[in-house]
Order: C-alpha cells, then sequence, then structure tokens
C-alpha cells in the first residue's frame, strides 16, 4: 500500500471515528502508564542485512476518554507520548589494543506525541472487565537524541507517521473507579527511514518495534 493510500485510509478512519463521537456520550476518562519495551530493525535490503539491536525500557503515558457505542463497545481516543528507539553494546578499542578495551553501552531515542482513536470491544465478568481494542495512530516526532549522526535523515523524520495501536485488557470496577491493565502492540504502517537505492547507494529500511504492559485508572461519569 502506498503512502498516499495509507494516508487517505487513515483520514477516512479519523473521520468515521469523530462523526461517532459526536453522536455518542462520554463514559469515563483515564490515564495510562507503565512500561514501554522499544527497538529497531535497520534493514539494509540491497546488501541482504538486517541488524537487531538490544530491546530499551521507556515509560509511556496518556490521556484517555471512552465514549458509549452500545452495551459491548466504545470508542476510546487517547493523546499519549511514547518513546521509540533501541540500544546496543558498543566495543572500545585502540590503536594499541584493536581487539578492544571493553564495552559501552548506547542507545538512540525517539521521543514522539500521538493521537489514537481505537473501537473497542467490551467484556462484563461480574466485577471486572475484559476488553480488546484497535484502532489506527498518528505520531509527531518532538525531539530525538543518538549516540549516531542523524541528522542526513532529518527531512524524513519530520512530519507525521501513521501506525496502528492493537492490544488486551483486563480493568477491575468498584463504583465509578477502574484500575487496568493492558498489554498494547504499537505498530507502524511505514518505516522511520527509508532510503531508496540510487545507482550504487544503499537500499535502507528503518522500522520501529514497540510493546508496551500499561496500567490505568479510570473515572466513570
Amino acid at each position: 500500500m502506498t503512502a498516499p493510500l495509507k494516508t487517505l485510509l487513515l483520514l477516512g478512519c479519523f473521520a468515521a471515528f469523530s462523526n461517532s463521537v459526536q453522536a455518542q456520550a462520554l463514559k469515563s476518562v483515564g490515564v495510562k502508564s507503565g512500561m514501554a519495551f522499544s527497538n529497531q530493525t535497520w534493514d539494509y535490503q540491497s546488501l541482504g542485512l538486517n541488524l537487531q539491536h538490544d530491546y530499551q525500557i521507556s515509560l509511556p503515558a496518556s490521556l484517555q476518554a471512552e465514549w458509549g457505542l452500545g452495551s459491548k463497545f466504545s470508542l476510546i481516543t487517547e493523546l499519549g507520548y511514547l518513546q521509540q528507539g533501541y540500544q546496543r553494546q558498543m566495543l572500545l578499542s585502540t590503536v594499541e589494543q584493536p581487539e578492544g578495551t571493553g564495552t559501552m553501552r548506547v542507545s538512540t531515542q525517539f521521543n514522539n506525541v500521538y493521537f489514537s482513536p481505537q473501537l473497542q470491544f467490551n467484556q462484563q465478568l461480574k466485577a471486572f472487565t475484559a476488553y480488546a481494542f484497535a484502532g489506527p495512530r498518528i505520531d509527531y516526532l518532538l525531539s530525538y537524541d543518538s549516540y549516531a549522526d542523524l541528522t542526513p535523515f532529518d527531512p524524513q523524520l519530520e512530519g507525521l507517521k501513521y501506525g496502528l495501536n492493537y492490544g488486551l485488557g483486563l480493568q477491575y470496577n468498584f463504583k465509578r473507579v477502574g484500575i487496568s491493565t493492558d498489554f498494547t502492540h504499537f505498530y507502524d504502517l511505514q518505516p522511520l527511514i527509508h532510503l531508496r537505492p540510487v545507482g550504487n547507494s544503499i537500499d535502507l529500511k528503518v522500522r520501529n518495534q514497540v510493546f508496551a504492559l500499561r496500567f490505568g485508572l479510570h473515572y466513570r461519569l
């Protein structure tokens, strides 16, 4: 699927969600945070080389509003912060000791804000609610910090990026308060960086991978 088609599809989803929100009642508001496990793959396709790195842990955070869509379904609108990136061990060496003098852990972080409307299916289990959710996501890069010089990639890092959020969760309900935990996959629909080969240049795709274990506190209106 090409980038313009992805953009049109996502804009259509957002428009449909927006129309649904206008027609529904606000059921609850809440906050979520936890642990995000992020990584990146650097795929040099023309060389047949795929660089793998180590996962790094960061702290995601989001504000959520839940809109009623009947007894089983809800519309979740989420505004959040998410850090993407990776870490790796780098070998240190000198001219005198080319075999290495030790290692140093280095990392790259991309700091994003995102907006994601999600369709959620709810199954009541006495005092608990089991739920599954999925929906499109738009990311906006606030800043990044890296041990490597990424300035040649700045034009590709700017602007909006598109993805999907989906996952499973469980919420305990007590009067007007809900305490939840969920597992979320932040899936990217497009590479973070894509260098197409020109002449003898390399073909490179950089993709993010983020999984999160989150805990939430919700107040039912």
